[in-house]
């Protein structure tokens, strides 16, 4: 007689919060002819590191071909942190007679679980002028740190007391650097000795990190001037009537356009 043990692994539901599978692992016995008698001896099932055992008789007595379900189970299995799990089944099957021991291994590896990326351990901003930023200026933007699988990288600004705010260029970020014009976007309306800083994080595809905000730099509305060596907000002063005075208000030109310093 001919004897088979068949082990099917299905994946059923997935649950990517929990970063788990449901995963259903079935033995099947299978016989060819001739005579056989098995009652009562137990066969083990090794599913994803779990033991499971049955003393099920197996059909005694049996002359004709045919097949018996001896294992049929249903278990959650936790993926690895990055989403990928391998599972594994292995059945011993004491059938008697000529036939035996019999002993079947079967994996199957699941669907990868897409996970969340971890934030940049490290982001800064600087714009050459020490801790001052005026119109027109560069500022730099560097990260590093995150891990995980990325596929790009979200930034966000802030001005002043304006909130965090998105710019369409900065929605899908790849690299580890970036330069931004203090001019090209809605920031020059928001005044002087403001705060300025950006936040990150990192995305993979739809799931994101958590933010990773930047040092802050200071809005300079007055005239950087350079002293021993290090850049410092100085004060503009005009001369009216043969007096020199304070300039309350400076103006600069900024791509074409006259903007007011504040």
């Amino acid at each position: 007689m001919a004897m088979s043990v068949k082990i099917t692994l299905t994946e059923n539901s997935v649950s990517v919060a929990n970063n788990t599978s449901s995963v259903n692992c079935k033995v099947v016995l299978s016989w060819t002819g001739g005579s056989w008698n098995h009652n009562g001896t137990t066969q083990v099932l090794v599913f994803d590191g779990v033991r499971y055992t049955t003393t099920a008789n197996l059909n005694p007595n049996q002359t004709n071909s045919g097949s018996q379900t001896l294992f049929n189970v249903t278990r959650t299995v936790t993926h690895n942190a990055d989403g990928s799990k391998t599972v594994s089944a292995t059945a011993t099957v004491i059938s008697g007679g000529s036939s035996g021991t019999i002993k079947e291994t079967a994996s199957k590896v699941l669907t990868k679980i897409a996970r969340n990326p971890t934030a940049p351990t490290s982001f800064t901003i600087t714009a050459g002028h020490g801790n001052y930023v005026g119109l027109g200026d560069k500022i730099t933007m560097k990260w590093s740190g995150a891990t995980g699988v990325i596929t790009a990288y979200e930034i966000q600004y802030s001005r002043g007391n304006t909130g965090w705010k998105s710019w369409s260029a900065f929605n899908n970020v790849t690299g580890n650097s970036l330069t931004d014009s203090f001019a090209s976007t809605d920031i020059n309306q928001t005044g002087a000795g403001k705060a300025v800083k950006y936040r990150i994080r990192a995305k993979n595809g739809s799931l994101t990190s958590a933010w990773k905000e930047s040092n802050t730099l200071i809005m300079s509305g007055e005239m950087d001037l350079k002293v021993n060596g290090a850049w410092k907000a100085g004060t503009t002063w005009i001369k009216v009537n043969g007096t020199w005075k304070r300039a309350k208000r400076v103006w600069i030109k900024v791509n074409g356009s006259w903007k007011e310093t504040k």
